[in-house]
């Protein structure tokens, strides 16, 4: 039980910026695996503490009940870190990938490579002034390769929109192709 617990809780944790395909069913039998165990230690510690009234008896219970605390801190850490509204967002669909960028309210961004598989996710900080958009990062999982993107308007009309964030040099040049463009689908600035 233990041992289960505190691997989810680490996996968990560790993994928060990765999602694989099947990692649900890896949760889904740790959690399994967990709660079978702890169902038999409280069973265990109830008949125990019959027979001698001795609260050391649910120790084992107590540590279970502590990790079921641990997960629901991790799991509520990981929702509040993203609960930002979203004020700017856009995406390049590259079919069976592509990739997310979402400018939050409280000044931080998501970044997010995803494919069928799976995804990676990373975090920072940002500035925006006027159309220009200033990243912590100089370069984020060898698509964004410069700390400097700038919103600008299309000619051609990509599902509806006709604004993409491209990447920028410090003469406030594109240094990436259109492939690499992210679409604006969310702009409330």
């Amino acid at each position: 039980m233990i041992l289960s617990g505190l691997y989810y809780l680490y996996f968990t944790y560790v993994n928060a910026n990765e999602f694989f395909i099947f990692d649900r069913f890896v949760y889904f039998v740790l959690i399994l695996v967990f709660f079978i165990f702890f169902g038999f230690t409280l069973n265990n510690n109830l008949i125990r503490y019959h027979k001698d009234r001795s609260m050391k008896n649910f120790i084992p219970t107590f540590i279970g009940g502590f990790i079921i605390f641990g997960v629901l801190v991790v799991n509520f850490y990981l929702w509040y870190r993203d609960s930002s509204e979203a004020i700017l967002q856009a995406n390049y669909n590259g079919d069976i990938n592509g990739y997310s960028l979402e400018f939050r309210k409280d000044g931080s961004y998501l970044f997010e490579n995803g494919s069928v598989l799976g995804s990676s996710q990373f975090r920072g900080k940002y500035k925006i002034k006027d159309s220009l958009i200033f990243l912590d990062k100089n370069e984020i999982d060898n698509v964004v390769k410069t700390n400097q993107l700038a919103i600008r308007y299309i000619s051609e009309n990509i599902n509806g929109k006709n604004k993409v964030i491209v990447q920028i040099d410090k003469k406030h040049n594109r240094i990436e192709d259109k492939y690499f463009d992210f679409v604006i689908n969310i702009d409330k600035r």
